[in-house]
């Protein structure tokens, strides 16, 4: 038997039409389940928040512990020195001078002798107008603080290396980059009050 051109185009529609029908349903049956694992994501990521939730919960615990242990051991000082800084004023009116040394390093070495004599001239004509500020290497994760507070309104005094020689104007700090001999020294603190 010999089929039509017609018949054979008639069954392959009829063929064609079957695979449509079954690939419609294979599509919406994937976007069902798409559907479904969407919700299930869903739901484990608000489980998961809940569990970080109480992981911080517990991290908050435990930082309170330590942190209450710390207050009675051995930091107490240094927090008492921070708590003495809160009845500072807010604003200081006069500039601070501020060394960053470390007694290790050489440039710190040659810088100490030039230091002290401005320091000292300092001391005798401008003691009520510039605060004068030293901190080692050692002492800056405890001071650091106490001077941010103090006179920067809780900002860091960012440093490179050391000696860092700097001053502190209304909340600002400024690097010094002039020579490191006293009498170049006197002369910036001198500009500092104008």
């Amino acid at each position: 038997m010999v089929q039509s051109t017609k018949q054979i185009n008639k069954k392959s529609l009829q063929n064609g039409k079957k695979k449509d029908k079954s690939a419609t349903k294979r599509r919406a049956g994937i976007k069902k389940q798409k559907k479904t694992n969407l919700v299930k994501t869903v739901k484990r990521k608000s489980t998961r928040n809940k569990k970080k939730e109480t992981r911080l919960d517990k991290l908050d615990s435990i930082w309170d512990t330590i942190f209450k242990r710390d207050i009675e051991g051995e930091n107490r000082e240094i927090i008492e020195s921070i708590e003495s800084t809160n009845n500072l004023p807010k604003q200081n009116d006069k500039p601070v001078i501020i060394l960053l040394h470390a007694t290790w390093c050489g440039h710190c070495k040659d810088l100490k002798p030039e230091w002290s004599k401005m320091k000292a001239e300092i001391n005798k004509q401008l003691q009520d107008k510039i605060i004068i500020e030293e901190i080692e290497n050692n002492e800056i994760d405890d001071k650091m603080p106490i001077i941010a507070k103090s006179y920067l309104n809780g900002n860091r005094i960012d440093y490179a290396g050391f000696p860092t020689i700097g001053s502190i104007r209304n909340s600002k700090f400024e690097q010094y980059g002039g020579a490191r001999k006293a009498d170049s020294l006197i002369e910036w603190a001198r500009q500092l009050l104008v």
